[in-house]
């Protein structure tokens, strides 16, 4: 197996696993959150909710492969495969996906290490210390949450796939439509963040949670399935 072969190889496995990845993690946090959904989104909420710190680390580690780390290959073999016939937007673009991961992998780092200690002392600890554990929880979940991955964190995801999408849709045209719409909703999850919109917030956040997943299960078969070295001349 020749080295392109084998990464477009590695690149499509990656992008069909990383789906079911990004699902369980969903599941596995509702689970962890015994299905309250007023705890999502809500710091304050969770650690009042959540019995098991073990099944919340489970989700976040999920998350961190299922919508970071395996995302990798794809966003360097994209640029690999549009890069020849558009070098300078595809640069571009690309290093604001790879921005994307590298701030997402951070939250999620951060929120798998700092969240199962804090979850076992608000439980252990008495009344007057519950409080300001809460609060605690609820700033690091906030900062992670809000000024790591809503806002720079998605305007970046969403301008990759914005512009990469509009690359895209010359080669393939109904995924690079669904590239662009996913783009778009990326954004607006970022803006609703930023001028605190919740309709905006809420209706980006769970388009790109739940549609971003099958986009990416597409990518990985279409990798698979065709001999992509390069976009079509």
């Amino acid at each position: 197996m020749n080295d392109d072969r084998a990464f477009q190889t590695i690149t499509g496995v990656a992008a069909i696993l990383s789906a079911p990845l990004a699902f369980a993690s969903l599941l596995v946090g509702l689970i962890a959150l015994d299905f309250n959904m007023d705890a999502f989104g809500e710091p304050r909420v969770i650690i009042h909710v959540v019995t098991r710190g073990d099944l919340l680390r489970s989700s976040v580690l999920l998350n961190l492969f299922g919508y970071y780390v395996l995302w990798l290959p794809s966003i360097l073999w994209l640029w690999n495969w549009l890069g020849p016939k558009h070098p300078a937007m595809t640069r571009l673009y690309s290093l604001c996906g790879l921005g994307y991961i590298a701030l997402g992998a951070t939250g999620g780092a951060i929120l798998s290490s700092v969240w199962p200690p804090l979850i076992q002392a608000y439980a252990q600890a008495p009344a007057s210390e519950r409080e300001f554990i809460a609060l605690t929880f609820a700033a690091i979940t906030a900062t992670v949450e809000g000024g790591v991955w809503s806002t720079p964190q998605n305007f970046l995801h969403g301008f990759w796939w914005l512009g990469m999408g509009g690359v895209l849709h010359r080669e393939r045209r109904s995924l690079g439509t669904l590239t662009m719409i996913l783009g778009a909703f990326a954004l607006l999850n970022s803006v609703g963040e930023v001028f605190d919109v919740e309709v905006f917030d809420m209706a980006g956040l769970f388009v790109t949670l739940l549609v971003g997943p099958l986009w990416h299960l597409w990518l990985g078969i279409l990798v698979l399935s065709r001999p992509l070295s390069h976009a079509d001349s």
